[in-house]
């Protein structure tokens, strides 16, 4: 069995949605200066990087990240090919690939075939709300996508995140990372940051290719 890592590394290149919490990691204590110990302050939005986003993010009566069970992140999970030939994921692009009972889909758009890391880019593939609206009707309750949003970036954006939330019973992976990551069914481990009251957190993601015999 081989696992990987399908976590973005946070540095000071990491893309930030336009108005968010700038990333910033601070060494502010230095053996070399005569300190005990080295020590960093972290700063972030918790939608920074790989994270994980709860219904509470797009609607103020939704679950918080702490009432979210950790079955939506553990188990049995399909990676989806979709080229987004119209520039967003659509209804045609899922229709007949989703195999019945399927509860954890991660989709692989033509963002994993660009480089992540450096300046946000708006011209991202997002999940169109019809095909949100797709998504919600075959039992999906974790959903992942391959830039920092699940919607695309504009108008559409907080309309798929609301009908893909406001069953309050789905959370969304977003900023995954795709790029080696061959289609098909896999065992997915996502650990997101144990924050009670937040909307989202930071997440560390696997995959487990359990056909591997490696």
């Amino acid at each position: 069995m081989r696992y990987y890592d399908i976590t973005h590394t946070l540095n000071g290149e990491v893309p930030i949605w336009p108005g968010d919490p700038l990333f910033s990691l601070e060494q502010i204590q230095t053996i070399g200066c005569g300190s005990d110990s080295n020590l960093h302050q972290l700063s972030m939005g918790v939608h920074t990087g790989t994270h994980v986003d709860a219904p509470y993010h797009f609607l103020s009566n939704g679950k918080r990240l702490g009432e979210m069970d950790l079955s939506y992140f553990i188990g049995d999970c399909l990676v989806l090919d979709c080229p987004c030939s119209n520039g967003t994921v659509e209804v045609e692009d899922l229709m007949g690939n989703i195999p019945s009972g399927t509860q954890r889909l991660l989709l692989k758009t033509p963002n994993s075939h660009r480089p992540y890391h450096g300046p946000f880019h708006t011209s991202f593939c997002g999940v169109s709300p019809d095909a949100a609206r797709y998504i919600v009707s075959q039992g999906i309750r974790c959903l992942g996508i391959d830039y920092n949003s699940v919607g695309p970036f504009g108008p559409d954006c907080s309309r798929t995140h609301r009908i893909l939330l406001e069953t309050n019973s789905m959370v969304i992976l977003e900023a995954l990372n795709l790029h080696s990551i061959q289609p098909g069914m896999y065992t997915l481990f996502c650990l997101p940051l144990k924050l009670d009251q937040a909307e989202g957190a930071p997440a560390r993601v696997l995959l487990l290719d359990r056909d591997s015999t490696q």
